[in-house]
C-alpha cells in the first residue's frame, strides 16, 4: 500500500522515503482513502485522512515524518500545537497557518507598492473626487472672505480628525482582511460567541489573527468589556438590537452606492455650462440641462458596465487615472493659492471655524451639511479593505490622497474669498481657462473611478451579509484568483445602475430648464447616507474597543464621545435641510 506525500507538506523536506505506514489496531494514515468497510468519499481538495480505529491500550503518535508540526517553520509550532489532538489532522487549519507564513515570506516591498498603487485606482475616488459638489450646498446666501475661511477651516479639520479616525482606529477592527459594519459584527461574533457565527472549534482561538498579543500585559478582570461581553452572551434581546443596528449600516452603506455615482458624475457633466465659449452673450449655457441629464446616465450605465472586468483589471485602468488627477488638481490648487490669496493657511487654526459657527449662529449650523461633504468616500478605505490590505491603503492614504485634497481644497477657499459669488461652481470656476479641458476630462473620468470605489464595497458589504444568512443567496463571481475579496455580484450591480439613473432623474428634472443644474438636494440626501454610515461604524469600533480590544476607558470615552458629538451634528445639518427643501 503506497502512500503518497501531502501536498501541504511539499515544501519541507522528509526525513525519508515512506510507503504505507500503519498504526496500532489497524488505523491507517495514508491519502488516496481506505478501502475497507469504512471507507469514504474524498473531498476535491487532496487531504490525508484518518481511519479511527478501537481504541489501544497505549498511545501511538505518527512518526516524525509524518508529524506535521515537524515540517513547520519554528515560528508556526505555537499555531499548530494550540490544536486540539482530536483535530490535529484537520489540515485546513494548518494549510492557512502554512499559507499565511508562505505569503509573508514571499512579500516585499515591490508588492506592497503595487498594492498602494491599486489601492488609488479603487478606494479613493469618491474622496478624491468631493471638491466638485462640496461647495455648493455650503451657503444658503452670498458669502464673505471671512466666512469662506471660517468654513475652509470646518473642511480641513473635520477631514483631518475623519481621516485619522479611519486611519488610525476602524482599519485594525477587520475581520480576517474584510472591511465593513457586517466584518465588525463577524468579528464580535466569533469573539463573543454571541450569535451561532462564533467560534466553532477550540483550534479556531489560536489560528485567529484577532487574539490577543500574547506580548501584550493582561487586562484587569475588573475591565468593564467583560460585563458587556457576558451582557451580550446572555441576552438575546441585544443579540438582535446589535444586528439590527448593523443592518441600518449595511442599508445606509448600499444607499451611499446608489446616490455616488449620481452625485459626483451629475457634479463633473455640469463643467459643460460653465466655460465661456459655451456660454450664449447673456451667460446661459448653450448646453440645456436634459443633455447633461443624458450624459450622465449614458456615463453610469458605462461604469456598471464596466464593473464586471473585476478589481484587478479595473485598478490598473483607474489607477493612472486618479493619479493624475491628484496631481494636476493639487498642481491647480498650489496656482490659486499663489494667484488669489498667499494667506490662506490660517484656515488651519481653528479659530476661524469656531467663529464661523458663533458668528452665523444657525446659518452657520445648516452649513455644516455641506461641509460634511469632504468626507464622502472616506468610508471605502474600510467597505474595500477586502480588496487590498491595511498597510497599502494606510500608505496610499497618508503620501498621496491627504496632502492632494489639503491642496485643492486651500486652493479652492483661495480663489472663493476673492470671487464669493462663484461657489455654486467653485470647482470649474476655480480651474485656469488653459487646463480647463484636460481638467475636465480628468473629473469625468475620475467619478467613473468614484462610482466604482464604492460599489466594490457595496459588493463586499453584502456578500459578508450572505455569509451570515442575512441577504438572500445571488450569483458572486470571484475576479481574482489570489485575492478572495475581489468579487462582483451582476444582481447588485444592475440594481445600483437602475437606481442611480432614477436619482437623477427623479432630482434633476423638476429643477428649471432656464437655469444650470444644481445637485444641491442630492447632496443633502447623500450627506445623510454617509453620516448613518459613520456615526454606525463609530458605534460597532466602540463596542470592539471595549469588548476585544479591552482599551483603557478614558480613551473609549474620548474617541465615543468626540466623534459621536461631531457626526451627530452633521447628521442634524444634512437632516433640517433636507427637510427645509
Amino acid at each position: 500500500m503506497e502512500v503518497q506525500q501531502n501536498p501541504i507538506f511539499e515544501d519541507a523536506p522528509m526525513e525519508e522515503p515512506w510507503s504505507g505506514v500503519e498504526g496500532p489496531e489497524g488505523t491507517v494514515v495514508r491519502e488516496d482513502g481506505p478501502q475497507t468497510e469504512a471507507e469514504r468519499p474524498l473531498e476535491e481538495s487532496t487531504r490525508m485522512d484518518v481511519l479511527e480505529a478501537p481504541a489501544a491500550d497505549h498511545e501511538w503518535a505518527p512518526p516524525s515524518s509524518l508529524d506535521p508540526a515537524s515540517r513547520l517553520p519554528s515560528n508556526l509550532h505555537n499555531r499548530v500545537a494550540a490544536i486540539s489532538d482530536d483535530d490535529w489532522l484537520h489540515d485546513r487549519d494548518l494549510a492557512d497557518a502554512l499559507d499565511s507564513h508562505r505569503s509573508k515570506s514571499s512579500s516585499s516591498w515591490l508588492v506592497f507598492a503595487g498594492l498602494a498603487y491599486k489601492s488609488i485606482g479603487i478606494v479613493y475616488g469618491d474622496l478624491g473626487t468631493s471638491p466638485m459638489y462640496l461647495w455648493q450646498t455650503c451657503f444658503t446666501k452670498t458669502a464673505t472672505e471671512e466666512d469662506i475661511i471660517g468654513a475652509l477651516s470646518l473642511v480641513l479639520w473635520t477631514l483631518s480628525l475623519i481621516i485619522f479616525k479611519y486611519v488610525v482606529v476602524v482599519l485594525p477592527a477587520n475581520d480576517m482582511g474584510e472591511g465593513g459594519t457586517f466584518a465588525i459584527y463577524s468579528l464580535l461574533c466569533r469573539y463573543t460567541k454571541i450569535t451561532i457565527f462564533g467560534l466553532k472549534h477550540d483550534s479556531d482561538k489560536a489560528l485567529s489573527v484577532y487574539h490577543q498579543d500574547p506580548k501584550r500585559p493582561k487586562k484587569k478582570r475588573s475591565h468593564p468589556g467583560r460585563a458587556v461581553g457576558k451582557a451580550l452572551e446572555k441576552s438575546p434581546a441585544l443579540q438582535k438590537m446589535l444586528l439590527v443596528f448593523v443592518l441600518c449600516g449595511t442599508c445606509a452603506l448600499v444607499g451611499d452606492g446608489v446616490l455616488t455615482p449620481a452625485v459626483t458624475v451629475l457634479s463633473a457633466m455640469t463643467g459643460l455650462q460653465v466655460p465661456k465659449e459655451l456660454l450664449r452673450e447673456d451667460g446661459s449655457a448653450i448646453i440645456p440641462n436634459g443633455a447633461v441629464i443624458a450624459a450622465t446616465c449614458i456615463i453610469m450605465a458605462i461604469i456598471f458596465g464596466c464593473q464586471r472586468l473585476g478589481t484587478n483589471r479595473i485598478s490598473f485602468i483607474f489607477a493612472p487615472i486618479l493619479i493624475s488627477f491628484f496631481v494636476l488638481n493639487a498642481g491647480i490648487g498650489m496656482y490659486n493659492i499663489h494667484t488669489w490669496n498667499p494667506a490662506i493657511f490660517k484656515a488651519f487654526s481653528p479659530h476661524h471655524g469656531i467663529m464661523y459657527l458663533v458668528r452665523n449662529k444657525k446659518e452657520g449650523w445648516i452649513s455644516l451639511g455641506g461641509i460634511c461633504l469632504c468626507i464622502t468616500g472616506v468610508e471605502g478605505l474600510f467597505a474595500d479593505l477586502g480588496h487590498f490590505n491595511v498597510q497599502a491603503i494606510r500608505a496610499s492614504t497618508l503620501t498621496v490622497v491627504y496632502p492632494s485634497l489639503l491642496l485643492i481644497y486651500l486652493g479652492q477657499g483661495a480663489y472663493l474669498s476673492r470671487n464669493p459669488g462663484d461657489t455654486p461652481q467653485a470647482y470649474f470656476k476655480a480651474i485656469p481657462e488653459p487646463v480647463f479641458w484636460p481638467a475636465f476630462v480628468l473629473a469625468t473620468l475620475a467619478t467613473m473611478v468614484a462610482s466604482q470605489a464604492i460599489t466594490s464595497g457595496v459588493f463586499s458589504i453584502i456578500s459578508q451579509s450572505m455569509s451570515l444568512q442575512c441577504f438572500p443567496k445571488m450569483k458572486v463571481i470571484h475576479t481574482s484568483k489570489t485575492v478572495q475579496g475581489q468579487i462582483y455580484i451582476p444582481n447588485v450591480n444592475w440594481a445600483l445602475m437602475t437606481l442611480g439613473i432614477a436619482c437623477v432623474l427623479g432630482f434633476s428634472l423638476p429643477q428649471p430648464s432656464d437655469m444650470p443644474l444644481n445637485g444641491d438636494a442630492l447632496g443633502h440626501a447623500f450627506g445623510i447616507a454617509v453620516m448613518c454610515v459613520m456615526i454606525i461604524t463609530t458605534c460597532l469600533v466602540t463596542l470592539v474597543m471595549l469588548v476585544i480590544w479591552r482599551t483603557h476607558v478614558v480613551v473609549i470615552a474620548i474617541f465615543f464621545g468626540w466623534f459621536m458629538f461631531m457626526e451627530s451634528i452633521y447628521l442634524s445639518s444634512n437632516l433640517f435641510k433636507r427637510q427645509a427643501t
